[in-house]
């Protein structure tokens, strides 16, 4: 992970969740051979989630990459032009293509056959002029990595990816990818506008993957962690000589970053809103009973019990959820200080917003009113928020 050295007067071009997948997306790939051919000579960074390996159900690496590049043919062309005109790529890691440092070489050579050392793929961050670049899931828990610089598996997913790739890429169930500032029973309750008659069979595949989810927490997941953690801070010294900045300082903000869900049974109980949905089956059975049997006293203290705690879960002034946007803007203060960054750019959120020392990037694929949003970074360190408005499309 090297620090790509560029001429004085290029500016360096980020953008942020394009969520390139196996289904052409003509209008994304058109607005980046836009972006792209605006900045020739530039380096390109791809702050995370640029591909959608989770879009596979087989989450062998390779052969995702295989089907991605069948797929994108078009974008993969215009990276090649950048390169080939002199420009460089850099693709962070993020939750929906975290296996891309598997298939480094591979993205390599198939974007640079002849400059491969052109393409720089970093599990974590980058930093330029100063200023911090990372996609932000490790502060979303869960979507979280055991940690950033761990080697991926398909068995250690973080809660939000093992969901899209077990449940909804299955499922086909495309408009559930990208909600990430929802619950399970929100989402739930749009799958029942959405399947209809089929929503039972779609409850039954939810609930099923989810338990999965919960048995795999606990023992075997910390015991995952121990491993991950082991592997990352015996790379952590390369990292902090790669990008300038010390172990020390590294380890500071890896402190404050918060636990994963999938680590533990309980979180992700929690998080799957288990406890409500058995506090109301236990309250629409109660219920039932009552109005069959009478006023059993058994029944009585189910209805009860199943009353308060679904009222009391609902009415709790620090909810179990607080939502990526919160998350990451806080954690930007804690990682500019730390690392003593003029600015910390984070994507993940899909929200694009801007601060003195905070930019997320919003999703380039997602975010169009206004324009699709994306920074550039000058040589003394400024980081502006940007918006590619496509140009009009002959009828």
């Amino acid at each position: 992970m090297g620090t790509i050295k560029l001429p004085a007067s290029t500016s360096t071009v980020v953008l942020s969740d394009i969520h390139l997948g196996v289904e052409p997306r003509p209008s994304v790939c058109r607005a980046l051979s836009e972006v792209i051919a605006a900045h020739s000579g530039a380096e390109l960074i791809f702050a995370g989630d640029s591909f959608e390996f989770s879009s596979t159900v087989d989450p062998e690496p390779y052969q995702a990459w295989r089907l991605l590049c069948e797929a994108n043919g078009e974008v993969l062309d215009v990276l090649r032009t950048h390169v080939a005109s002199g420009g460089t790529v850099t693709f962070i890691a993020g939750n929906h293509d975290a296996a891309l440092p598997v298939v480094a070489d591979l993205v390599s050579r198939t974007i640079a056959p002849q400059r491969p050392e052109a393409v720089q793929i970093v599990p974590w961050f980058v930093r330029r002029f100063d200023v911090h670049v990372e996609h932000g899931n490790l502060w979303d828990r869960d979507n979280a990595p055991l940690h950033p610089l761990a080697d991926w598996s398909a068995a250690t997913e973080p809660l939000g990816i093992a969901l899209m790739r077990r449940f909804v890429t299955r499922l086909g169930a495309g408009e559930f990818a990208h909600a990430h500032d929802t619950t399970p029973v929100a989402g739930l309750a749009r799958a029942y506008r959405l399947f209809g008659p089929r929503f039972a069979w779609v409850a039954v595949q939810y609930f099923s993957t989810a338990a999965a989810l919960c048995f795999e927490a606990g023992r075997r997941r910390k015991r995952q962690a121990l491993e991950a953690a082991v592997v990352g801070e015996q790379r952590l010294g390369d990292v902090a000589l790669a990008t300038g900045v010390s172990t020390g300082a590294l380890g500071r903000v890896l402190q404050g970053v918060p636990a994963p869900t999938h680590l533990r049974v309980r979180d992700t109980f929690m998080r799957l809103y288990f406890d409500r949905v058995f506090a109301s089956v236990g309250l629409t059975l109660s219920a039932s009973a009552a109005a069959f049997l009478g006023a059993a006293p058994l029944t009585l203290g189910i209805l009860g019990a199943s009353s308060a705690y679904l009222a009391a879960s609902v009415m709790r002034s620090n909810p179990r959820y607080v939502g990526p946007v919160t998350a990451l803007r806080d954690a930007s203060s804690l990682v500019a200080d730390a690392l003593d960054a003029s600015c910390v750019v984070f994507g993940h959120t899909h929200v694009p917003e801007q601060s003195d020392r905070y930019v997320n990037l919003g999703s380039f694929a997602y975010c169009l009113q206004g324009g699709r949003p994306y920074a550039t970074i000058e040589v003394d360190g400024q980081v502006t928020l940007r918006r590619h408005v496509e140009a009009p499309q002959p009828s």
